[in-house]
């Protein structure tokens, strides 16, 4: 039941996301499953419209896609965050013709301090990582004003 009412309030909070919400019209539309507590997996297909030099996604996207993946990692748990700091380390270019495999998971929490880390690989090669520390927020108090 719990994980019911997490799911709905991700959902209401979150469903306007550039990188995964399904109103966002504009955005990534990428999307992610659990794989068992803390730790998810998506699978997304760029395209020539994503990309930074001929034939290559944009590396902000792919900055995009990691703490995508880190978030979702959060909502596996029943938590909200919200991105507190991040570093990608940048492997491979990230080519535009073939899907990319994102996952992220927990690494450590603390009062309120999630650090997270998250992975992108392609044709089974590294490409990217990111590590970032999320703060913790009730989402039941969340007011887009603030």
């Amino acid at each position: 039941m719990e994980a019911e009412r997490n799911r709905r309030r991700k959902s209401s909070i979150h469903e306007s996301c550039f990188a995964c919400g399904p109103l966002s019209t504009i955005g990534l539309q990428a999307s992610f499953r659990a794989h068992g507590p803390g730790r998810v997996m998506g699978r997304w297909h760029p395209e020539a419209k994503w990309a930074g030099y001929a034939g290559i996604l944009h590396g902000g996207l792919v900055a995009t896609l990691l703490d995508a993946a880190m978030v979702h990692a959060l909502f596996s748990l029943g938590c909200h965050g919200l991105t507190a700091d991040m570093k990608i380390r940048f492997l491979r270019q990230v080519r535009i013709d073939a899907p990319v495999e994102v996952e992220g998971w927990q690494e450590r929490a603390k009062a309120g301090l999630h650090r997270m880390e998250s992975s992108l690989r392609q044709d089974g090669y590294l490409c990217a990582q990111g590590s970032a520390s999320f703060m913790e927020y009730d989402a039941t108090h969340f007011d887009p004003r603030n």
